[in-house]
C-alpha cells in the first residue's frame, strides 16, 4: 500500500474504513462506491488488508469509543533491527494497543496503549516490555483527548477524566 495520496485503493479504503464506516445496512457497498470499488471488491481488500496484517480488526465501538479506555498512553522502544519481529509480536496482540508503527528513529517502535485505568495500563505495558525486549523506552502518557473527525480532520475537544 502506498501513501494515502488520493489515488492509491487500498490506501482511500482504509481512510474510509478509519474515518468514516457507514452505519447503514451494507456499509461496503456504501464505502465501495466512494472509492471507485464494487461491493464485492471492497470487502475482498478489507479481508486482504486484515489478513496482510495492515488492519488488526474492523468493527464498531459501541458507545464512547476511545474515551471508554480512561487512560491512554504512547508508548516508543528502542529496538534492536533482529528485535522488532519480537516487540511487534509482544505489542500486536494486545486488546488494548489500538495502533502500532514503524519507525525509521531511534525509538523504531511506537505503539498507543488504552485501558480502564492506570493499574491495567501498567500491568499490559510491563508485560509487553518483559516480552518485546527492547534495549530502552519512553511513556508519554495522554493529557488531553482530541477526537478527530471528518474530512477536514478538525478537532473535537473532549477532555480525558484524570
Amino acid at each position: 500500500m502506498r501513501a494515502a495520496d488520493g489515488t492509491d485503493p487500498d490506501a482511500r479504503l482504509v481512510q474510509e474504513l478509519v474515518l468514516r464506516f457507514p452505519l447503514v445496512p451494507r456499509p461496503f457497498e456504501e464505502i465501495g462506491a466512494r472509492v471507485g470499488l464494487t461491493e464485492d471488491e471492497a470487502v475482498a481488500r478489507t479481508r486482504a488488508l486484515v489478513e496482510s496484517g495492515v488492519l488488526r480488526r474492523v468493527g464498531y465501538s459501541v458507545g464512547d469509543g476511545p474515551r471508554k479506555a480512561r487512560i491512554s498512553t504512547l508508548v516508543g522502544l528502542k529496538t534492536r533491527p533482529d528485535g522488532v519481529d519480537r516487540a511487534v509480536a509482544a505489542i500486536g496482540t494486545r486488546r488494548g494497543v489500538t495502533h502500532n508503527y514503524l519507525r525509521d528513529h531511534e525509538f523504531n517502535i511506537w505503539f498507543t496503549l488504552g485501558g480502564r485505568d492506570r493499574a491495567e495500563v501498567e500491568a499490559e505495558l510491563g508485560d509487553i516490555i518483559a516480552k518485546a525486549g527492547p534495549e530502552d523506552w519512553v511513556e508519554l502518557p495522554a493529557v488531553r483527548f482530541f477526537k478527530l473527525k471528518g474530512p477536514s480532520m478538525a478537532p473535537e475537544r473532549a477532555e480525558v477524566p484524570r
